[in-house]
């Protein structure tokens, strides 16, 4: 039964008030009809527009006047539509009458099926849906404030207190009808989270109703390990991190190498689903069920883009220079060069995405004369041991300053970068597990890092860099170039720390290149955020959305 009288005051018409573009008593028949055909649904009512809505879902009861009132109960209609079940539609006694209220608009047909289970299940004779509401709750008595508890504890530590949602009271029509209510001795509770058990009332019901009907799935499919590196799971946590009104998981692998990435993800409160390939991301589209799916997985293959089509998701591709790019929804390569970009394709420095702390701090000023701090950062973990041959060249040059070594979670030869830092004359500070690499970078003078996503975080910051690629891929990206103030020499392992010794002691001795590639970095980033590109993604799903 759902009980639907037209008369609602606190929100006019609420029962067919349109509610993310249905009328709000639709979407619980629609779950109803998942689990019972129409002749087993019966909307209780008194008003027109609501039975014209409903006449298409269930059977319809003509609600008495004395029942259409403010002052009758759902007891007194649940009665009055379990007499009319037995006396018109045969219903029998031990059949139950379950009540759902359409101003539950969130409720779930596996929860309507545990409520059948329930009497399958135990001897109860009523069922109904609970949100759990423990709370440090206070009173007054004799005019003064008294606690409904003995000791304040956290939350968790509470006894169980629940409220009823109101979405689902069940219980025999034979014992209803008896005993003119639905509350029976023997209660069975379905404990229902915070947007099923959405009972809307008030306007602020409303607008909260609204809101999770707008919650988007959002799943991030992104892989991290000691060869491919962590620039992707940061970028990841960075998209998320500018996500705020919908759902966020990440489906990461877990196998062999990736594990490390996976791990790390872990550690940052977001759901991480564990998989072993992107065809078992596949099989478990129907019950993560995203509405998008943002890969940051490199070069896509176009049979897994075309699954994602198939179930419906809306596709964003990062860093793709695969096949499958040609059928995602967006595709963002801010590291890779597009001489004739599509409409859908975003490319340049503009589009890169960075840790939140870069946009929360502000660019260093302008370079001065002497080079004091010089800080090296080959990524998370430095497959070509670029990090020793930066500290054999600083050696090279007779470097008198400071560097800053930073250490990634996948670098695995940290003895040996101790042991050579120890022989050096120079001062050498290592660091590894930085909290805040923006404010670190600041403190530079002069950068030395590999051609991924950290140039452009140095560029974000305004720091000086001469770049040396790790592999192939990355001497691909564009934006590791003059253009946008920085030296790159190319692949790394073809360069002896004497050649890198040469440029940096170039970089020492000339203020005014230093200054002309701050002043290029600044012009190159002026117009990026993080929430601009984020807020892009999603214009560009509502307009597919409104094309459709």
């Amino acid at each position: 039964m759902v009980p639907a009288r037209g008369g609602s005051k606190a929100i006019p018409k609420k029962n067919v008030r349109i509610l993310a573009g249905k009328p709000l008593i639709t979407y619980v028949l629609k779950t109803i009809s998942e689990v019972a055909n129409k002749e087993r649904i019966i909307v209780s009512t008194d008003d027109e527009d609501i039975e014209e809505v409903a006449a298409g879902y269930a059977q319809i009861h003509s609600r008495s006047e004395v029942n259409a009132d403010d002052i009758s109960t759902l007891d007194d209609v649940a009665v009055e539509v379990a007499k009319y079940l037995k006396s018109e539609l045969g219903a029998a006694d031990e059949d139950i009458l379950m009540t759902i209220q359409p101003t539950s608009p969130f409720i779930t047909p596996e929860t309507i099926k545990e409520a059948v289970s329930k009497y399958k299940e135990t001897a109860c004779e009523t069922v109904l849906t609970v949100t759990d509401d423990r709370h440090l709750r206070w009173t007054i008595e004799n005019e003064k404030a008294t606690p409904l508890f003995e000791r304040r504890v956290n939350r968790q530590q509470m006894l169980p207190v629940f409220s009823e949602t109101g979405g689902i009271i069940s219980c025999k029509i034979e014992y209803l009808i008896k005993h003119g209510t639905r509350i029976g001795e023997n209660i069975s509770l379905i404990e229902v989270d915070e947007k099923e058990g959405l009972d809307i009332d008030t306007y602020a019901d409303w607008a909260l109703a609204e809101y999770w009907m707008k919650k988007l799935n959002i799943c991030i499919r992104v892989d991290g390990g000691k060869e491919l590196g962590f620039g992707h799971l940061y970028r990841a946590l960075a998209i998320a991190q500018n996500i705020h009104s919908h759902e966020v998981s990440f489906v990461v692998r877990s196998d062999d190498d990736f594990r490390v990435g996976k791990d790390f993800l872990s550690g940052h409160n977001y759901p991480v689903i564990e998989v072993k390939s992107n065809d078992q991301f596949l099989g478990l589209l129907s019950s993560i069920k995203p509405t998008i799916v943002i890969n940051d997985i490199l070069d896509t293959e176009v049979g897994y883009i075309q699954a994602l089509k198939e179930y419906g998701s809306f596709v964003v591709n990062f860093e793709d220079l695969g096949e499958g790019n040609r059928l995602a929804d967006v595709v963002i390569n801010d590291l890779y060069p597009d001489l004739y970009p599509k409409e859908n394709h975003w490319y340049g420095v503009e589009h890169s995405v960075l840790n939140p702390n870069f946009e929360m701090v502000s660019p260093r000023s302008e370079p001065t004369e002497n080079v004091k701090n010089i800080i090296i950062a080959y990524g998370g973990t430095d497959p070509c041991s670029l990090t020793q041959k930066a500290l054999e060249a600083l050696s090279h040059i007779k470097y008198d300053g400071k560097a800053t070594v930073v250490i990634g979670p996948g670098f695995s030869e940290m003895e040996d970068i101790r042991n050579l830092a120890s022989g050096q004359k120079y001062e050498v500070e290592i660091l590894s597990d930085v909290k805040n690499m923006a404010v670190l970078m600041k403190q530079a003078d002069l950068a030395l890092t590999s051609a991924g996503r950290t140039v452009t975080e140095l560029m974000a910051v305004g720091v000086p860099t001469i770049a040396m690629c790790q592999n192939i891929r990355e001497m691909h990206h564009n934006h590791a170039s003059s253009t946008f103030g920085i030296i790159n020499l190319g692949m790394g392992s073809s360069i002896t720390p004497e050649v890198l010794g040469e440029h940096i002691n170039m970089f020492l001795k000339d203020i005014n290149l230093r200054i002309d590639m701050y002043n290029r970095m600044m012009k190159a980033v002026r117009y990026r955020s993080n929430k601009t590109i984020v807020s892009k993604i999603f214009s560009a799903y509502e307009k597919k959305l409104n094309e459709v």
